[in-house]
């Protein structure tokens, strides 16, 4: 899950993809009724968003149950905080979009050849904030 996490935000789409079995869904949370299934949907969908988007996944509650010997199931909380990486890297970092997430990522693991592998991730937004420019929350 957290390898995953790092291979998203570090924009390492074939990493990412190969962490799904060669038929894994991936549901995002921004288009649920669009899935992408197997590794080259996941990965060509992730390599279509901007180049300049920067993301940071802040994960926590992370839960995983073993179902049998080849299954098990995952389930974690995360913060999503994004930007834009064209601005000006400055000792602060970069600013951050105003609007925050929380959501959750649902997993499905397999037990392949390959090890352990997401079958199905479906990802849920549940809250956001919004502040204004002035960093003040509405």
């Amino acid at each position: 899950m957290l390898r995953s996490i790092r291979a998203f935000d570090e924009r390492d789409w074939d990493g990412y993809a190969r962490l799904f079995t060669p038929d894994g869904v991936f549901i995002r949370a921004t288009d649920p009724q669009a899935p992408l299934v197997g590794r080259a949907a996941i990965r060509a969908a992730l390599a279509a968003r901007p180049r300049t988007r920067l993301t940071r996944h802040l994960c926590t509650n992370i839960e995983i149950e073993v179902r049998d010997r080849d299954h098990a199931e995952g389930r974690c909380y995360l913060l999503l905080y994004g930007g834009d990486s064209s601005h000006p890297h400055s000792p602060e970092g970069r600013p951050a979009e105003p609007e925050q997430r929380v959501g959750e990522y649902r997993d499905q693991y397999v037990r392949t050849r390959e090890g352990w592998l997401i079958g199905q991730r479906a990802g849920t937004l549940v809250l956001y904030a919004r502040s204004d420019r002035t960093g003040l929350a509405r």
